[in-house]
């Protein structure tokens, strides 16, 4: 499948090369202009320039203070305690008239008060780049490492251990894309490597993690036609393979897998009111081991914001897609989200914001189902450009629901009370 997207695409691109000339700039069917929404990420013209103006840098440190009611995210004897997270950062962009560098690292401290078992490192440094070939076509790459933990409210082993399962995974990504007219053709690669320690079970003996060390690559292919600048259709192909490290008889089963999804759609913009794109179609993972039942079913993927006001962004998702399971006797599990987000922005300075989100994880061979409600509230107040406050509350409930009452113990609930601060250049 891989070979026939490539082929294709190799072949689209080909078949435009000799319309370059006379065609109109594909600047007119797809640049929309700027489009802002009520909240915003800080900007990279906020920084300081260095290089003689080449790079814009931007540093950044979060402070939070957060109190939760059920530190190990079970349905009894729940524990409380107060977290506090340090968050340094920086992000680095070129300000160059083509082509574009940007790079950013940074480190997440979250100590627990009265459970340091529990007190973990992230990190992540990663760098993306853009070479524009002309007018019409580019170049795109980027290369990301992670050193993170589970949350406890992972599956499998993340409830049973003593401390946090660790992992790091590395990401790497290579795009071209290309407009003609109102065509324009987008192909991407991507990789990413998953690497789990180890974990120590309350009850004692060792949570091996090694099943789940895997290679994951990912080959995407799309076309979008632009009827306007305000509105095109798309189609579109993903076609993934997962390769665990190991094989039988080192693990029970191959968990290795071939998946495909092939979904269609549009992306639009309707004046100052909404935008968005949604995509529907049809997803599959075909497993190599004959003991791992196939995943199929109905693919979506849509984002889509409504600004009722020129104060109020209303964001509506739906995502539909294949993950691994963490548990050794399920290759994965069919994963569905929706949810809604609303920020307001009530004064110059005081943004208010609230969502939810219901998802659900139906397991493959061991008749598991999840279901998901999260709900947050959150205020922003700006002190200045560079620095904000924000406090939020945040319930959680999950409801495990697996034959023969197994999955009971993954039943919990729990509320997350907070407040930060938040820095930035």
């Amino acid at each position: 499948m891989s070979r026939i997207v490539c082929i294709a695409l190799g072949g689209l691109w080909g078949l435009t090369s000799g319309a370059m000339a006379q065609a109109e700039r594909p600047e007119v069917a797809f640049d929309r202009g700027r489009d802002v929404s009520v909240q915003q990420c800080a900007r990279l013209e906020h920084g300081f320039r260095i290089r003689n103006g080449a790079f814009a840098v931007c540093p950044s440190l979060g402070l939070q203070i957060e109190q939760t009611d059920n530190v190990f995210s079970t349905r009894s004897d729940k524990r409380s305690d107060v977290i506090t997270t340090f968050k340094p950062g920086v992000r680095l962009g070129s300000s160059w008239s083509r082509h574009a560098l940007t790079g950013d690292a940074s480190a997440t401290r979250r100590q627990y008060s009265n459970f340091s078992g529990e007190s973990v490192w992230h990190y992540t440094v990663g760098a993306d780049s853009r070479v524009d070939i002309n007018g019409d076509a580019k170049l795109t790459g980027g290369l990301r490492y992670s050193d993170l933990t589970e949350p406890r409210n992972a599956a499998g082993a993340a409830a049973r251990v003593v401390d946090p399962i660790e992992y790091d995974r590395w990401e790497v990504r290579v795009g071209a894309e290309r407009a003609v007219r109102r065509i324009r053709l987008q192909g991407d690669y991507r990789f990413s490597a998953f690497d789990y320690h180890d974990g120590v079970l309350v009850a004692g003996g060792v949570a091996g993690q090694d099943f789940r060390d895997r290679d994951r690559h990912i080959l995407t292919g799309r076309v979008d036609f632009a009827i306007s600048p305000d509105t095109r259709f798309f189609a579109r192909v993903r076609h993934n393979q997962r390769v665990y490290d190991l094989k039988p008889p080192a693990t029970r089963v191959e968990r290795g897998s071939d998946g495909l999804t092939l979904d269609a759609g549009a992306n639009f913009k309707l004046g100052e009111v909404a935008q968005g794109e949604v995509g529907i179609g049809y997803i599959s993972q075909k497993y190599k081991s004959a003991s791992l039942s196939d995943i199929e079913g109905l693919s979506i993927d849509g984002n889509v914001k409504w600004s009722p006001t020129r104060l109020t962004t209303v964001t509506f998702r739906a995502n539909r897609e294949v993950r691994e399971s963490a548990v050794e006797n399920s290759g994965g599990y069919l994963f569905t989200s929706t949810g809604v987000d609303v920020n307001h922005q009530w004064r110059r300075n005081v943004t208010l914001s609230g969502g939810l989100t219901l998802g659900g994880s139906d397991y493959q061979n061991i008749n598991r189902t999840d279901r998901r409600l999260s709900v947050t509230t959150a205020v922003a107040y700006s002190l200045n450009r560079f620095a904000a406050i924000r406090g939020f509350y945040t319930y959680e409930d999950q409801e495990s629901q697996e034959l023969g009452g197994v999955g009971d113990d993954q039943d919990y609930s729990r509320n997350m009370l907070g407040v930060g601060l938040i820095l930035h250049r």
